[in-house]
């Protein structure tokens, strides 16, 4: 093979592997769910929080969130929506201290006190009838 050959197959190879990289970077950056608050100290600060465990890794995550965008003004309303991030320390000490895992929904009260958990995915029709039944429970 001429050093001509080898220099085009080498630029090729080189440009194949940045458009990879390029397309996987775009793809996780659309994964991430847009305009959810990842903030978990508002827990317990006054108003219920609804918080939904993600893992960016799973498709049903984003499905999830989807999901909860299709009816956002019906369930803030109700609650303020929180995503617990696995990719984050915060999140993780969430999870550990209520013994959830990814895909699920944790109901807290104003005051920060767990109400209800349960896993998804679930239409936010579901969501919403779930908060009402815990209504009660949540000032």
């Amino acid at each position: 093979m001429s050093a001509g050959k080898r220099r085009s197959t080498s630029i090729a190879i080189s440009l194949s592997v940045i458009i990879v990289i390029a397309a996987l970077a775009v793809a996780i950056w659309l994964s991430i769910p847009k305009g959810f608050d990842t903030d978990l100290s508002k827990i317990g600060n006054g108003q219920p929080a609804l918080v939904f465990v993600y893992e960016r890794d799973l498709l049903a995550s984003a499905r999830q969130t989807e999901e909860m965008n299709r009816q956002r003004a019906a369930l803030e309303e109700q609650v303020q929506l929180l995503i617990a991030d696995t990719g984050h320390p915060a999140a993780r000490e969430l999870m550990a201290r209520h013994q959830v895992e990814a895909i699920t929904f944790l109901l807290f009260d104003a005051r920060g006190s767990l109400v209800s958990t349960w896993p998804g995915p679930t239409d936010a029709a579901e969501l919403r009838r779930l908060i009402e039944a815990a209504r009660p429970e949540l000032r």
